[in-house]
């Protein structure tokens, strides 16, 4: 069940989704093109199962991922099942095989697996078709007053706010991990705060002005 909004979130909900549109593409955006530039299937899954951003980058979503306890396994169980990766047929299809494969793996939870996914996918040229939730994001969907079945981990877009329909599903995973405090505000016509992004991203921080 979703609260509805009344004018001034609307108004919070454009703003919010502004700010996202001017710093995505330089971030997440330039993110999946560094993985779609690779040259081989067995590239992107070496570096998306070892959490590096081509040429090498450690994501800030890894970093307190140990290399070899986590990483190195992750990376090599993806390698071996290469081929079942590139038969994948949609996102969906290859985040639950890559779920699958690195289950087990101590560290490799949800935003783990959704990460991986989300890169591999980005060289197969396939794109979520509804909104994947682990801890970031179901706290966004929680904050726009979104009530979900217990143990339900996708959302779709269409069950969020229209000022939102605008944006891909890839994009509102992201959008909702790092604009989840700002939401909850809009929706109570409250002023945005702003502050450290859970995921790790740049944030508003006092750039989106009032709702009204």
């Amino acid at each position: 069940m979703t609260q509805r909004p009344g004018v001034r979130a609307c108004e919070g909900f454009l703003r919010i989704v502004a700010d996202f549109e001017s710093w995505w593409p330089g971030a997440g955006q330039a993110e999946l093109d560094a993985f779609r530039a690779l040259g081989t299937l067995r590239e992107a899954v070496a570096f998306a199962g070892y959490g590096r951003v081509p040429p090498g980058r450690k994501h800030s979503h890894m970093r307190r991922r140990s290399d070899t306890r986590t990483l190195g396994p992750c990376r090599d169980g993806l390698l071996e099942r290469l081929d079942d990766i590139r038969e994948a047929r949609t996102f969906e299809e290859l985040h639950a095989l890559v779920g699958g494969i690195v289950a087990g793996v101590p560290d490799a939870g949800p935003l783990t697996v959704y990460d991986m996914a989300r890169w591999i996918g980005a060289w197969r040229g396939l794109e979520p078709k509804v909104v994947h939730l682990h801890s970031g994001t179901a706290q966004g969907v929680a904050a726009l007053g979104i009530v979900l079945p217990q143990g339900r981990r996708t959302v779709g877009k269409y069950e969020l706010p229209s000022e939102f329909w605008g944006l891909s599903c890839g994009q509102l995973e992201d959008l909702l991990c790092h604009y989840q405090d700002d939401l909850g505000r809009a929706l109570r016509n409250e002023e945005p705060r702003g502050g450290a992004a859970r995921c790790g991203a740049r944030r508003a921080a006092g750039r989106l002005g009032n709702w009204a």
